[in-house]
């Protein structure tokens, strides 16, 4: 399980910003995988850019965990 906070400061870090949901679980720990993404305000074109961006950040972290 990917922990959603140290995923959004390293996605930031690539200008990739997402919702991370923790904080709409009664219990925060529960909801730390959990995120929303937003595109409908985002030029399509850039889309898969910003995919490639938060894959290179999940790597990031999985690299971190090992």
């Amino acid at each position: 399980m990917l922990d959603t906070l140290a995923l959004q400061e390293a996605a930031a870090r690539r200008s990739v910003y997402f919702e991370e949901l923790s904080k709409n679980f009664e219990n925060p720990e529960d909801g730390r995988s959990w995120m929303r993404i937003g595109y409908s305000c985002i030029d399509k074109a850039l889309i898969p850019e910003g995919i490639q961006r938060l894959s290179e950040a999940v790597a990031e972290l999985r690299g971190l965990q090992r």
